[in-house]
């Protein structure tokens, strides 16, 4: 069976982030999974190649952005927004860090991680706030 896009993509993510050369990577496609292009990979060869990735550094970040689907929490999409929103707000350096000291000072949550479903909208409809007053009129 094909890869998905997704998996087509984090391949890519993980060969950008490793900072690979495109020799390197096709060589990498070659050696690990027997194909010339990771679109003609099958399910063990994803598996080697991301191994093999592993093994150059690269660190999956997909596990400490999503918390999964949590009783009572906040989605992983409005998690999503929320981490979109304050990056706009705050600009590129925004970090969960700072997002988290805002949370804290607002909503006394020092987390995103422990946002619940019922404070998520009002944490949305703050950040939106004040993204719109901080656009000129």
């Amino acid at each position: 069976m094909p890869l998905s896009r997704e998996q087509i993509a984090l391949i890519h993510v993980a060969k950008d982030r490793v900072a690979m050369a495109e020799d390197d990577y096709r060589a990498l496609l070659r050696r690990v999974g027997g194909v010339e292009s990771s679109r003609h990979l099958d399910a063990a060869g994803f598996t080697a190649v991301m191994k093999a990735f592993e093994r150059c550094g690269f660190q999956s970040d997909a596990a400490r952005k999503a918390f999964g689907n949590r009783t009572g929490m906040a989605s992983a999409g409005q998690v999503q927004l929320i981490r979109k929103l304050w990056q706009d707000f705050a600009g590129a350096e925004a970090a969960d860090k700072s997002l988290g000291v805002w949370l804290d000072r607002k909503f006394k949550v020092s987390s995103i991680r422990f946002v619940t479903a019922a404070a998520a909208p009002r944490v949305i409809a703050a950040l939106t706030a004040m993204a719109q007053r901080r656009q000129p009129t």
